[in-house]
């Protein structure tokens, strides 16, 4: 079994889609291995797809409102992030950091 498949199937937003699917799937999709303060993807810049977060913890904030308290929210461990700019080539308004040890899936939106 695949482990990358098994961490979407983990995932609400997944876990109703078909195993079969997902496979055909599958070499669009990558693990990536990040430390405690890895920047994911930062304000203004594209982000690459779909983010699942396998393990750990992604901290989003908007980095323009810095003097405003900027958090918006800590994404855990089963859910996912980067939806917004899935069909939308637009800058991203948001920054995402890691705050701990952090294993994500990504779906490459190209």
């Amino acid at each position: 079994m695949s482990e990358i498949i098994d961490s979407l199937q983990a995932c609400l937003l997944f876990s109703g889609v078909d195993r079969g699917y997902l496979t055909s799937i599958e070499p669009r999709l990558k693990t990536i291995q990040l430390e405690t303060g890895d920047r994911v993807y930062k304000a203004g810049g594209q982000v690459p797809g779909l983010f699942v977060i396998v393990k750990g913890a992604v901290r989003l904030n908007l980095a323009f409102l810095e003097a405003y308290n900027p958090f918006v929210t800590i994404v855990k461990a089963g859910k996912f992030f980067g939806d917004h700019y899935i069909f939308d080539d637009k800058p991203s308004l948001a920054e995402a950091t890691c705050v701990e040890p952090t294993t994500l899936t990504l779906l490459n939106t190209e």
